[in-house]
């Protein structure tokens, strides 16, 4: 198997990954899947302990999920390893497959829980990431009886929940009755875990225990497959809103779907998918405004940050780009490509935690335990307006050695890595160049003939000119596809050519010969968003005693409408306390050029990826930076924000929304 679908799924899909090892970058993507590699992935005690704790079997204290650790990581791993080929980490991820299969009980059960506590609480949910981490970790395994010996041990996992778990009439506990957390729907979401399998195995027993899943709708609360087939609601009004559970339950749902063609499922996922970009994905690419939850984020999002209130989780981010990865392929519409590049290059990037803090959050909401402070290589929740950085660990658990993980710490690792990979992908008639990082692309023509693809750029942090050489042994004719991010005005010339731009996706089909020059230039300057403005709003919050949501009518606030973000491509800048100016709570009176642009211009500050003076009629000009690199001090003091309030003189000349 060379590709990240165990080649299942391409008779349905339009766009395929290549080949693991086919990129050679050398730009942002390339080092931050370096910086993770050798930060976090390669560090061999903590991958013994995550398995610990699976021998002591932690989570029966607190009814917790530090189960979920283990699996989440070596899904990041395998991605990374796909990009990097790096042999060391092979032999470590090779080594902690087989400490986790010497856990295994005999019933076939591996789990962070109990016999005793079977089936309760996050139990079914760690289930899922430790076989999601074996099943992509079969993707490169290369030792046919090391994988028949991880197969047989999936088998047994699932076997163990095949005879306990199905309809009530067969004697058997119904999967949303497994937890009483969100409907059940956490547990809902093994279901891609279980037709993976019976991808591997073509055994029904797996077919059926995934049937009986989907039957249940993901969660008692609501049945969010039917609300998403039927189109008419947004995801933040389903009766139940926890985005990464509901986004892990709609990529079980897509799995089913190229297992049996049912196409309602098909549908559903992709109203799901639409629904969610147009009602929560903020300008930086995540969700939820208030925790961890679809709240109607599009429209809430340039409201005041409350003392308490954390978001913009990174759990949410890295699992939108993974599901949008999916929608791309399988719909091949640009609009989930556009949602990668934009989460990636701002709420991704920017929940790096390449300067090793460490979060005095997690000190201060464990001080009742003694425990050792820790390094995690991702910060968990990203402000959008004033607020700082490294706040609170998202999924905070202390393990056995004293030392504590979350939940965004392990996830994040799977962002970079498909990123990294998706640069360029296929379909029947040619190739597809998605993002626009540097380095060298190998890859073969249509026929299938040697072809190697150089990319000299510097986007998007610098200018937005790419050229892309062909490099190929003989001369074809050929599809070679370019993504056009939306509302980038943009020129492309071939061997000085210039050629006509769509929208979208550009398809060029020419005799293609070695040294042919594609020359890309995507305008950079810089775009002003209006803040959304609405009277009146129902969002959802948490029922904690059912897992359901109860309603709350909400007042946009006055402050909240007198905003503007700045956005130059897909980054999107930001105030920083200090670099801007010392108070960014102050409204910005911008001035504005006779074609009704703000008045602007670059400058370079270290330790900052991008930067943009801003003319201010009364400040002067101001430093605004790349939202990635804000805040990077994690500082209780250094605030940074995205919506910059605007002086009352100045609203009548922003765009309309």
């Amino acid at each position: 198997m060379t590709g990240s679908d165990f080649e299942r799924n391409h008779d349905k899909q339009i766009f395929s990954d290549l080949p693991a090892g086919s990129g050679m970058l050398t730009g942002t993507a390339d080092n931050t899947v370096r910086w993770i590699e050798k930060a976090q992935l390669l560090n061999a005690s903590l991958w013994t302990k995550f398995v610990n704790e699976f021998r002591i079997r932690t989570d029966d204290g607190d009814n917790a999920w530090r189960g979920e650790y283990w699996g989440k990581m070596l899904r990041g791993a395998v991605t990374v390893y796909r990009y990097t080929q790096d042999a060391r980490l092979y032999k470590v991820l090779s080594d902690t497959v087989r400490d986790m299969m010497s856990t295994q009980e005999e019933n076939g059960r591996i789990s962070t829980y109990s016999q005793e506590h079977d089936f309760s609480n996050w139990d079914i949910w760690c289930r899922k990431y430790v076989m999601l981490g074996m099943e992509f970790f079969l993707e490169i395994c290369r030792e046919p009886n090391f994988r028949e010996e991880i197969t047989e041990c999936l088998c047994r996992q699932c076997d163990y929940l095949y005879a306990r778990i199905g309809e009530a009439s067969e004697n058997k506990l119904p999967i949303t009755e497994t937890t009483r957390i969100y409907g059940g729907m956490n547990s809902s979401s093994v279901l891609e875990p279980v037709v993976i399998l019976y991808w591997l195995t073509k055994k029904g027993r797996y077919l059926r225990l995934a049937e009986h899943i989907v039957s249940c709708g993901g969660s008692k609360a609501a049945n969010i497959f039917r609300l998403a087939l039927e189109d008419k609601t947004d995801p933040y009004a389903y009766g139940v809103s926890k985005a990464y559970e509901m986004i892990s339950c709609f990529e079980g749902l897509l799995e089913y779907y190229y297992a049996t063609g049912i196409e309602w499922c098909r549908q559903s996922v992709e109203n799901f998918a639409r629904k969610v970009a147009a009602s929560d994905v903020t300008v930086i690419g995540s969700c939820g405004c208030t925790h961890e939850i679809f709240d109607h984020s599009s429209v809430r999002q340039s409201k005041p940050s409350e003392a308490e209130e954390i978001m913009q989780e990174t759990c949410v981010t890295v699992t939108w780009m993974k599901f949008c990865h999916k929608l791309f392929k399988l719909t091949g519409d640009p609009v989930f490509a556009d949602c990668i590049e934009k989460s990636y290059y701002n709420a991704y990037l920017g929940a790096l935690n390449t300067e090793r803090h460490t979060a005095k959050a997690a000190l201060k909401s464990t001080s009742e335990r003694e425990i050792i402070d820790t390094f995690l290589a991702f910060d968990s929740y990203s402000p959008l307006t004033e607020g700082t950085r490294g706040r609170k660990i998202g999924g905070l658990q202390v393990l056995a050695d004293g030392s504590y993980f979350g939940c965004c710490a392990c996830i994040g690792a799977i962002g970079a890595g498909i990123f990294a990979n998706a640069q360029i992908m296929t379909d029947k008639d040619g190739l597809l160049l998605c993002f626009y990082e540097s380095g060298m692309i190998k890859t073969t023509s249509p026929s299938g003939s040697p072809l190697k693809l150089n990319i000299d750029s510097k986007y998007p942090f610098g200018n937005g000119k790419i050229n892309i050489t062909i490099l190929s042994e003989k001369k074809e004719t050929f599809k070679l596809s370019l993504r056009i991010p939306q509302g980038v005005k943009t020129t492309i010339k071939i061997c000085e050519n210039e050629i006509p731009v769509k929208n979208g996706i550009t398809d060029i089909v020419r005799e293609w010969k070695n040294g042919d020059v594609i020359s890309i230039d995507f305008d950079m300057s810089i775009r002003l968003i209006p803040s959304p403005v609405y009277d009146t709003t129902v969002i959802y919050n948490i029922d904690w005693s059912t897992g359901g949501t109860l309603p709350v009518e909400e007042h946009q606030q006055d402050n909240a409408k007198k905003r503007i973000c700045l956005t130059s491509g897909p980054i999107v800048l930001a105030a920083e306390k200090g670099l801007t100016r010392e108070n960014i709570r102050l409204p910005l009176s911008p001035v504005f050029e006779q074609n009704g642009n703000i008045k602007c211009h670059p400058v370079s500050v270290p330790g900052y990826r991008k930067t943009i003076s801003v003319s201010d009629h009364i400040a002067g000009d101001l430093v605004f930076c790349d939202y990635a690199s804000a805040g990077q001090s994690w500082d209780d003091e250094t605030e940074l924000s995205v919506w910059i309030p605007v002086n009352e003189e100045y609203i009548q000349k922003l765009p309309e929304n």
